[in-house]
């Protein structure tokens, strides 16, 4: 049976506790979203909760490793599955008192001074948190652990921490919690704003669908980006949604190109380009119209729209008003990513790296070449041409180092030792380059390509000169190169 405990304004005061059986994580998370609702005034056993902290507007959650902390990202309409640990349930023990578990299946431990305990599969002696209404704020508790020496702690909410307090604080205090309620359900029954927000949080594999041209979505064709008749088996028409700061990039599940600003948005790019999403103001009632836009102002012409009089072509417009600057956004489950990311990496223009074998070393920044000027022997990177030996180096690997020799001279670049700015040279003698370079291989998971690291944390580097030079060779696109 369920127990309600309902709070008046009075100070009552009720504890909540108790031993639970052992929960095993199930598929009652998969495929499903977190939907947080209002403020609970009444508490019940068995029923989802996200507890969130009024005063710093953020949310309890378990982590890796039986972590506890707090966040301020909301986990409503995010995925069951990867954020289960905002959930909690209450279970009351004999005493009054309630254990707290987490979507997990772990309890919460108790707080102690300035800390937390974190969580468990099985509660202790003194996991049990006392609850009480704050005076005058229906709906706000305060949550009291009791150690076996008979002190007490109150969680509060501290800078991204879950940690006891020796005080109560009362309302607007960093100890105000309130248990939102919280269900966990499918996507399909979400419209409109709602949508939108999952779908963006979600990420993944997505298809866009103009809405004026509603039978086009957004393509690449391996030349430009288009609309093209909707094919759901298309893999052109499959873009990979992610994060990238306060905008998101778009990858094409078929090029591995970019979706890019650049000339109307026609021009894919090989490197993350950041776009601009938001709810579209054109939006009535349940619908869930997206804009992509190459700033955050999204004013102006600056939209990602299509051409009524001819879908295929894309153009910067204004969103306001215009069917065309209007997208849906929706899940694309007949290709999944890692298949994707898998054929993506076994078309990759770029090769492993063998010893012995000879390459064209292209810079990911400029799409250069590297080749040796003879005329100082200097190491710099122009326009590919396959005519040129100068631009044809042979890999040599010893002991796990790379020596570089260039095909025409036979020379060899030689190592500087962590320089910076310095431009690269050759040497006629292996010896000279001090044991050779690393290759450290980026975190690309659908190109081949490598950072080449003469000492750390410098690397070859093309400037804005077309130097070849020693630079941070890290979160730096002309520090990267294909082979």
């Amino acid at each position: 049976m369920i127990k309600k405990l309902t709070f008046l304004f009075a100070a009552m005061l009720f504890t909540l506790t108790g031993l639970s059986p052992t929960w095993a994580q199930t598929n009652e998370f998969t495929g499903k979203i977190i939907s947080v609702g209002e403020n609970a005034t009444t508490l019940e056993e068995g029923k989802w909760y996200v507890l969130f902290n009024a005063y710093t507007s953020s949310y309890a959650k378990e982590g890796d490793n039986n972590t506890l902390a707090s966040t301020n990202i909301n986990p409503n309409n995010s995925n069951a599955s990867t954020n289960a640990g905002y959930l909690i349930k209450l279970e009351q023990q004999e005493d009054g008192r309630y254990l707290i578990k987490s979507g997990l299946g772990n309890y919460f431990l108790q707080m102690g001074n300035n800390r937390n305990n974190g969580t468990a599969a099985e509660p202790t002696e003194i996991a049990p948190y006392t609850i009480s209404p704050i005076n005058g704020t229906e709906g706000h508790f305060t949550l009291m652990s009791t150690m076996k020496n008979g002190l007490k702690y109150y969680m509060q909410a501290n800078n991204g921490a879950l940690t006891g307090h020796s005080t109560s604080g009362g309302a607007n205090s960093t100890r105000d919690w309130v248990f939102k309620q919280a269900s966990v359900t499918t996507a399909d029954a979400l419209t409109g704003k709602d949508y939108v927000n999952y779908m963006l949080n979600k990420g993944g594999l997505v298809r866009l669908t103009n809405r004026r041209s509603s039978k086009y979505s957004l393509s690449d064709n391996g030349t430009n980006t288009i609309g093209q008749i909707t094919d759901k088996n298309n893999l052109q028409q499959v873009w990979i949604l992610e994060k990238a700061g306060t905008g998101y990039t778009l990858r094409n599940g078929k090029t591995g190109r970019f979706l890019n600003d650049d000339d109307n948005f026609r021009s894919p790019s090989s490197s993350a380009t950041t776009i601009y999403i938001q709810f579209s103001p054109n939006n009535t009632g349940t619908s869930s119209w997206i804009n992509l836009s190459e700033d955050d102002s999204f004013s102006g012409n600056v939209c990602l729209n299509e051409n009524g009089d001819n879908p295929t072509n894309l153009f910067k417009w204004t969103a306001n008003g215009d069917a065309g600057s209007d997208w849906t956004i929706s899940e694309v489950t007949n290709f999944t990513e890692e298949e994707i990311m898998e054929g993506l990496l076994a078309n990759s223009k770029y090769k492993p790296v063998e010893s012995g074998k000879i390459y064209n070393i292209v810079n990911m920044g400029y799409g250069t070449d590297i080749y040796e000027n003879t005329n100082g022997n200097q190491v710099r990177c122009q326009n590919a041409d396959k005519s040129k030996f100068s631009q044809y180096w042979r890999l040599i690997n010893e002991n796990g180092k790379y020596y570089i020799q260039n095909v025409l001279s036979e020379r060899y670049i030689k190592k500087q030792n962590g320089a910076f700015s310095q431009i690269y040279s050759t040497s006629a003698t292996k010896s000279v380059s001090a044991n050779g370079f690393t290759l450290s291989k980026t975190d690309n998971d659908t190109e081949h390509t490598y950072a080449i690291v003469d000492q750390n944390p410098a690397g070859l580097h093309c400037d804005a000169s077309s130097n070849v030079v020693g630079w941070y060779y890290t979160d730096n696109n002309n520090s990267i190169w294909g082979f």
